[in-house]
C-alpha cells in the first residue's frame, strides 16, 4: 500500500494578507498557488489511498482484509468449515486442501488447493497449482506505471500488459485523476472514450495495481473446499451434476425404488449372475420356451418332482441332458442293459474292487494273454494239478511227478571229521566225512524229509559196492553210507541226487 497522505499545512495567512493594502505588486497570487498545490497534493494522495481500499463500484478491493484482520469468530467459522488457518508459510510442512497461510514475501493470503508437502520455494509450489491466492497477486511488490504524451486526438494507448479491468487501474492526465467513466480497458490497451482524448502535450500516467493478468488459479476453488454446510438446501439441481458422477457409493441403501426405474430399463446385462432367485419369479412365469436346451440338470430338480406324466414319449433326448446330470438315484434298478452300454466303455475305473467274481468270468475267458508274467504263483496252483502233460517233456501216465531237490558230485578224499571236495553241486552247501564210507550232505535250503529219496551213481574200484541213505537223515542233512564187499568204503566218485 502507498504511503500515508501528507497532512495539509497552511503556508500563508490570507487573513493577514487581506488586511494589507494592495500594492503595485498586485494580489498574493503566488501564495494562493502554493496553497492550492498543497491542498491538491493532500487530496490526491487521499484519493489514491482510498482507491487502494475501494473499487469504483463501492466494494472493497481484493486483499484488503487479510488473515490478521479476521475477528476470532470469523476465524473460528473458517476452521469449522475444514480449513486450518496458519501464520507464515513454511517449507517442508504438510498442508491439506483448504489450509490458509500468509506468504511473507508479498503478504497475501493463500489457500491450499491440493494436499502436499511444501517445497523450499513457495513460488514453485504456486506455479504447480498447489496454492490459490485469496485475491489478486502482483508479479512484483511494486505497482506498474506507464507514461504517455497526448496529442489532442489519440484515444488508444498500448500498455503492453493486461490490467484485466478498469478497477485495476488509475489514470492521471497532467496530474489530475481521471474517472473510470472516461476510459475503457481492452486487453492490453487503454482506450479513452470519445471526447476525452488528452490534450496535446498532456502528461498521461497509468498506474496498474496488479501486473499482467489474473493468476489462473485464483479463480479455482480448491478441491474439498465447499462443505455441506456451505450449500443452500436444494441448491444442487440435476443440471449441476455431471454425467456419470453418481456412483454406487453415493446412493443410499434402498434409494432406487421401482418408481425410479423406467420401463424396459433392466436388461439381461444389468442383472448379476445368480441374482434371480425363486422368490423373484411369478408363478408359471418360466415356460418351456424360456428354458435353453441342456439347462435343467439333476441339481435343479427336486426329488420326485418330474413324474412320468410330465415327460412326453421320446422327449428325453441326449441333447436335453446336461453332462454328468444322470446320477445313480435317477436310474431304475435293472435298467442298464447290455444294449445301453457302448462297446469298450466298461473301463477298469468303472469296476468296483472285488466285484469281478468267478461267476462273472466266462468259461475259457482267461487266456494266456490275460495273465501277467510271473503272476501264477505256487499258491495259485491246486495240489496235484501239475500233471505229466503239463511238463515240457510231454510225460504221460497218472503217477505223481517229483522234482530233484538237490544234487552233488564229490570226492570222498577228505579226512574223517573234515569236508570232501565238491566238484559240482545244486542246493548243497558242503559234504562232511564223519567216518570211512559215511557222509553228511548239508543242503543250502531244507526240503521236507518225508519225501527224501537218494540216487547215488558213483563207483568204487572194489566189487560188490553200493550206497544207502541213513534213516536219521533230515530235511537239512542227508546221511549216506558207501560200501563194497569188504565193508564201508570211500569212493572217489560220488554222484548223489536227492528227490522229494
Amino acid at each position: 500500500m502507498s504511503s500515508v497522505p501528507p497532512d495539509y499545512v497552511k503556508a500563508a495567512s490570507f487573513t493577514t494578507l487581506a488586511q494589507q493594502p494592495i500594492t503595485t505588486a498586485g494580489l498574493p497570487g503566488t501564495q494562493l498557488d502554493n496553497e492550492f498545490v498543497n491542498i491538491a497534493n493532500t487530496v490526491n494522495k487521499t484519493i489514491d489511498r482510498l482507491s487502494e481500499l475501494q473499487q469504483d463500484d463501492g466494494k472493497l478491493r481484493s486483499n484488503v482484509v487479510t488473515i490478521g484482520s479476521l475477528s476470532p469468530d470469523t476465524a473460528a467459522a473458517i476452521a469449522a468449515a475444514g480449513s486450518t488457518i496458519y501464520g507464515e508459510w513454511v517449507a517442508g510442512k504438510a498442508y491439506k486442501p483448504g489450509d490458509i497461510i500468509v506468504y511473507g514475501s508479498d503478504g497475501y493470503a493463500y489457500m491450499a488447493a491440493v494436499a502436499h508437502t511444501s517445497g523450499v520455494d513457495f513460488n514453485a509450489d504456486f506455479s504447480n497449482k498447489a496454492w490459490a491466492i485469496l485475491g489478486w497477486r502482483p508479479t512484483t511488490n511494486n505497482l506498474i506505471v506507464k507514461n504517455f504524451t497526448g496529442n489532442g486526438s489519440q484515444l488508444t494507448f498500448e500498455l503492453l500488459v493486461n490490467p484485466v479491468s478498469e478497477t485495476n487501474t488509475q489514470v492521471f492526465v497532467n496530474g489530475v485523476y481521471k474517472s473510470k467513466s472516461t476510459y475503457d480497458i481492452s486487453g492490453t490497451n487503454l482506450v479513452f472514450t470519445a471526447g476525452n482524448a488528452p490534450a496535446n502535450a498532456a502528461a498521461i500516467e497509468v498506474v496498474i495495481g496488479v501486473a499482467a493478468e489474473l493468476i489462473s488459479n485464483i479463480v479455482t476453488i480448491p478441491n474439498n473446499s465447499v462443505g455441506t454446510s456451505a450449500l443452500i438446501n436444494l441448491a444442487v439441481t440435476g443440471a449441476k451434476i455431471a454425467d456419470t458422477t453418481i456412483t454406487t457409493g453415493k446412493l443410499a441403501d434402498q434409494a432406487i425404488t421401482a418408481d425410479k426405474i423406467e420401463n424396459n430399463t433392466i436388461t439381461a446385462a444389468k442383472i448379476q449372475d445368480l441374482s434371480v432367485t425363486e422368490s423373484k419369479l411369478a408363478n408359471a412365469a418360466v415356460t418351456g420356451q424360456k428354458i435353453a436346451t441342456g439347462t435343467i440338470v439333476e441339481s435343479n430338480l427336486a426329488d420326485s418332482s418330474v413324474g412320468t406324466t410330465k415327460i412326453a414319449a421320446g422327449a428325453i433326448l441326449n441333447s436335453k441332458m446336461a453332462a454328468n446330470s444322470v446320477g445313480t438315484t435317477n436310474i431304475i434298478d435293472g435298467s442298464i442293459t447290455t444294449a445301453k452300454i457302448i462297446d469298450g466303455n466298461i473301463t477298469t475305473a468303472k469296476i468296483l474292487d472285488s466285484n469281478v467274481t468267478a461267476g462273472k468270468i466266462a468259461t475259457d475267458a482267461v487266456t494266456t494273454a490275460k495273465i501277467a508274467d510271473a503272476n501264477v504263483t505256487t499258491a495259485k496252483i491246486a495240489d496235484a494239478n501239475i500233471t505229466a502233460a503239463k511238463l515240457s517233456g510231454a510225460q504221460t501216465g497218472d503217477a505223481p511227478i517229483f522234482g530233484v531237490r538237490a544234487a552233488v558230485d564229490f570226492n570222498a578224499d577228505g579226512a574223517v571229521g573234515g569236508f570232501c571236495t565238491i566238484r559240482k553241486g545244486l542246493n548243497v552247501s558242503s559234504v562232511k566225512k564223519t567216518a570211512t564210507g559215511r557222509f553228511e550232505i548239508n543242503l543250502a535250503t531244507p526240503i521236507p524229509s518225508a519225501y527224501v529219496c537218494l540216487v547215488n551213481t558213483g563207483s568204487d574200484s572194489g566189487v560188490g559196492y553200493g550206497s544207502i541213505i541213513e534213516s536219521t537223515s533230515t530235511g537239512s542233512v542227508i546221511k549216506i553210507h558207501t560200501f563194497n564187499a569188504l565193508g564201508y568204503s570211500d569212493w572217489a566218485n560220488n554222484n548223489v541226487i536227492v528227490i522229494g
